[in-house]
């Protein structure tokens, strides 16, 4: 590729073999695809004589240095070793300040978690796990390592105990936020039902449930709280262990995640805007996890009055 060895316009981080890359067509800028979106990086120049110009930016390898976040001393940005200058400012990352950088790294990792320099997440570097998490790092790199360590797949996680499938769509977990979304609504629609067939005495959704099947529904109406109460005992139940083994879950989502980014691009490490790209949270997927409920919610209504009418 023409462009290996060039930084990228917009996060500037370097190209390397196996990279998507897109050029301006106006100033001839390069730009990872992620990067580009649908404006170029120097589009304030645009309009003057300004043209992009070829300049080798060289990559200290991997094997000579261990890969390190490095803290830039000027803007505060976190980046990687392995290029060398800031993608925010332009900072020069010296030998000095990545040797300050892996020696403070290690002497972190070491006097929080008791990890050795050349520990790894089953071949993953932490630099890298710490680049896909993005958010609440210290409490998942803590987490990770009982995982890894001492094998205690045991935690406990709040967040999913309240709210899993907004949980499991926010990292970007669809198979667990879809499931979950489908198992909940299952266990909710002896309520769901009890609730309309109230409804519908009282006149306000008469027109869901047929007349003859709210007569069956009322004169079954303990079991029905029967089955409201070993549901909800079923939720719990469900909830709880969602939350003791979220961690363990998202551990292995992140190995899986990081692995299959290492196939794709062979040889070559990943970088952290890749890293961050796939990991990390999304928080607009709280917005389509929500609405995924309503409409399995819906679909799940209409065919348990399809089932129940036809019964009847």
């Amino acid at each position: 590729m023409k462009f290996a060895g060039e930084a990228c316009s917009k996060c500037g981080e370097i190209f390397n073999e196996n990279d998507d890359v897109v050029v301006c067509p106006e100033c001839g800028s390069p730009h990872h695809r992620i990067c580009y979106g649908s404006e170029c990086a120097n589009a304030s120049l645009h309009g003057t004589d300004y043209k992009w110009q070829k300049k080798i930016v060289s990559i200290k390898s991997g094997s000579e240095k261990p890969r390190v976040a490095v803290r830039c001393p000027d803007c505060g940005a976190v980046s990687d070793s392995t290029l060398n200058r800031c993608p925010g400012c332009g900072t020069e990352f010296t030998d000095e300040l990545i040797e300050k950088s892996r020696t403070d790294h290690n002497k972190a990792l070491h006097d929080l978690f008791k990890l050795e320099p050349d520990f790894t997440f089953e071949g993953i570097p932490v630099p890298e796990v710490i680049f896909f998490l993005r958010s609440n790092v210290m409490y998942y790199l803590n987490s990770f390592c009982n995982i890894a360590k001492k094998r205690k797949n045991i935690s406990f996680n709040l967040i999913c105990f309240i709210f899993p499938p907004i949980y499991f769509a926010n990292r970007r977990m669809w198979f667990w936020a879809v499931l979950t979304t489908i198992i909940s609504v299952i266990l909710s629609l002896p309520l769901a039902v009890t609730t309309i067939m109230e409804m519908s005495i009282d006149g306000s959704a008469r027109d869901f449930f047929s007349a003859g099947l709210i007569n069956v529904l009322s004169n079954n109406e303990n079991i029905l709280m029967r089955l409201i109460e070993i549901c909800n005992t079923a939720d719990f139940i469900f909830r709880f262990i969602l939350c003791i083994f979220a961690n363990r879950i998202y551990y292995r989502h992140t190995i899986r995640s990081i692995k299959i980014l290492h196939n794709y691009k062979k040889n070559v490490p990943p970088t952290p805007q890749e890293l961050r790209s796939i990991g990390g949270v999304r928080p607009l997927n709280t917005v389509i996890a929500v609405a995924l409920t309503f409409v399995i919610t819906f679909l799940a209504m209409l065919f348990s009055q399809i089932i129940l009418e036809s019964i009847i």
